[in-house]
């Protein structure tokens, strides 16, 4: 999810961004729903880099 805020140089770094922006816009469309889960929650706690952290 945070790819968007990535290098966007690398094709492959582009590519997964716009993948987000589209996921993005059809969560804001309600077209799709977002789900979670225990293991994401612990995964995204245990990222090195703060601004990614859950508040």
């Amino acid at each position: 999810m945070n790819r968007i805020f990535d290098d966007q140089s690398q094709v492959r770094i582009y590519l997964e961004s716009v993948s987000m922006t589209l996921i993005f816009l059809l969560k804001e469309n309600q077209t799709l729903e977002i789900v979670s889960s225990e293991a994401l929650v612990t995964e995204t706690n245990n990222n090195p880099y703060n601004r990614h952290l859950q508040k």
